[in-house]
């Protein structure tokens, strides 16, 4: 095990996740993201696991999982709105899954990330897509290359970025805490800018240091160049109040509640003592009425 810890180093994060989201097939409703993740990636996910003795990881990944394809689908479903748009896809097939839940659904769909990213993904999806996936979903998504922070230092608009989404919902699943402070809150501003659009993310509040001695433990390598990404931003209360500012309706949830609502009974909830999880919390944001032509 002692080589096995000295390779988690430069791990891309994606890698990681893909293996835990489908843990738990009953609660992430996700069973085919493990299929893009690389022999080595499984390694690491396991070596993540036992270096830093947090099993529940793969419970915390597979909660947040379910929650932005439940949470995706029920916006989808207002008939709100006419697309939805995936920053920082990474190997998750997230939205294959809404496409499948939402057949009815004829909105656009983007997968975005960093370009390394993004051929990555493409490549590992052409190799599984013959025995896994459905074409004509596949036909429904559009990959993207797409660099947040440099979006941000360029001022560059989302409406002219994505000019054919007028209605977008978009998903941050697992990207906020990887860009800058300042990066948040233009983020924020340009998916508030839309008359009609809505959110759905998961976030680091900023006592995730406190509350938690299993994730102040981890945190001290995740900085060190543990995982390729660097880590830049946790919540505040100004955060959240920006947040609130764009958008009439926000519903922020305890990681401990959204399970909860998963289980059929409480006594299955595992993510009770924060001390064994990484307490984050999960947010949806919307706004907008119909568009009468």
């Amino acid at each position: 095990m002692a080589n096995e810890n000295n390779k988690l180093t430069n791990v891309s994060s994606a890698e990681l996740t893909a293996n835990y989201r489908c843990a738990f097939p009953e609660l992430s409703n996700d069973k085919l993201s493990l299929l893009l993740s690389s022999d080595e990636g499984r390694l690491l996910a396991e070596t993540f696991i036992t270096k830093y003795n947090y099993p529940l990881v793969r419970r915390k990944i597979s909660v947040c999982a379910g929650y932005f394809l439940k949470e995706t689908t029920r916006l989808i479903q207002t008939g709100l709105y006419d697309s939805v748009i995936s920053f920082a896809s990474g190997l998750s097939l997230l939205t294959y899954l809404i496409v499948e839940k939402n057949p009815q659904f004829s909105g656009i769909f983007f997968d975005t990330d960093l370009p390394y990213m993004v051929e990555q993904r493409n490549e590992r999806i052409a190799t599984i897509a013959d025995r896994a996936l459905d074409s004509k979903i596949l036909k429904k998504l559009q990959s993207m290359a797409f660099d947040i922070e440099a979006a941000y230092r360029e001022n560059r608009s989302l409406e002219k970025i994505f000019p054919n989404c007028k209605r977008p919902i978009f998903i941050l699943d697992g990207v906020s805490y990887f860009l800058s402070s300042g990066c948040v809150d233009w983020l924020l501003q340009q998916i508030g800018s839309y008359t009609c659009s809505a959110v759905t993310l998961y976030y680091w509040p900023e006592n995730m240091l406190e509350r938690s001695t299993l994730f102040s433990r981890v945190f001290k390598d995740l900085n060190k160049g543990m995982i390729k990404e660097e880590l830049k931003s946790f919540w505040d209360e100004n955060t959240l109040a920006n947040l609130q500012k764009y958008f009439p309706v926000v519903s922020d949830w305890t990681l401990e509640a959204i399970e909860a609502q998963m289980v059929n009974d409480v006594s299955e909830c595992q993510l009770i003592d924060p001390n064994t999880f990484f307490p984050v919390r999960l947010v949806t944001a919307e706004k907008g009425s119909k568009i009468v032509l």
